[in-house]
């Protein structure tokens, strides 16, 4: 009877500690997003940040701003500052909401996956990564970008980021919008190189983009190391699910304009 009470006392043991453990790990408080947004873009609520450049922590990095502004979406139409206006909205104290409508994307704002004069889609990747392909050429796309501005000046560009590290490493991941027309497989092989006025890169790895016909988040990451000899390394992938959207702040770069 002694022998049993010790065997019950072990089972017992070993399924509370299974318990704990999985408690301690468990997942589904996890906020989730799918990277796929469809036709329509649609930004609500979302508090509006600016970088402290005085920060000496990344806890530090980012600090509200309260503003109003207008809000236009721009796409490149060509070599830069050719633009088309896409969209609509507003930062009221410090909240944006802006909208994308299906019937405002229109070819007259996607560009082509190739063309003569390297105005094209690919650019955006093969910027970074060597031999860049498409499983179809026939599909279209662009990259949107918020351009806030007051009724007598541009007040500066708006993106969707977070800033993270370690002891050794500080990164910066971004989430881009990309529209596409076609459901669209995008490849390239690791490269390394110099961004005129930049940096070194290398990428991490090739390049695999499976988007789909609409909006699509794409997580870039530009990571920068005390042991990669003044090298950023560059990332970008489609995350599927996208974990914890709420780390992403959108944040105003404030004085930066488009003219």
């Amino acid at each position: 009877m002694k022998k049993n009470n010790k065997l019950s006392f072990a089972i017992v043991f070993i399924f509370s500690s299974f318990a704990l453990l999985t408690c301690e790990y468990d997942m589904s408080h996890i906020n989730r997003v799918s990277p796929y947004l469809g036709n329509s873009l649609e930004i609500s609520g979302e508090r509006v940040w600016t970088r402290n450049s005085l920060a000496l922590k990344i806890s530090e990095v980012y600090l509200p701003h309260n503003g109003n502004y207008y809000l236009s979406g721009i796409e490149y139409i060509g070599n830069y500052p050719y633009i088309a206006y896409v969209g609509s909205g507003d930062i009221i104290n410090g909240v944006l909401n802006f909208t994308v409508q299906p019937d405002e994307t229109s070819t007259a704002v996607l560009l082509p996956w190739k063309d003569n004069n390297g105005d094209a889609f690919n650019r955006f990747f093969s910027n970074y990564w060597e031999d860049v392909q498409i499983d179809n050429e026939d599909t279209m796309g662009n990259l949107i970008l918020l351009l806030a501005s007051t009724d007598s000046e541009q007040a500066g560009m708006l993106d969707r980021q977070r800033i993270y590290g370690t002891a050794s490493t500080i990164t910066n991941e971004t989430i881009l919008y990309f529209f596409v027309s076609n459901d669209c497989i995008i490849t390239g092989n690791q490269n390394s190189g110099y961004i005129s006025g930049q940096y070194y890169f290398h990428t991490e790895g090739n390049l695999r983009l499976d988007l789909k016909s609409g909006w699509n988040m794409v997580c870039r990451k530009e990571t920068y190391g005390v042991n990669f000899n003044g090298n950023a390394i560059i990332s970008m992938e489609v995350r599927n699910p996208i974990e914890r959207p709420e780390d992403f702040k959108w944040v105003m770069h404030l004085g930066y304009a488009i003219y």
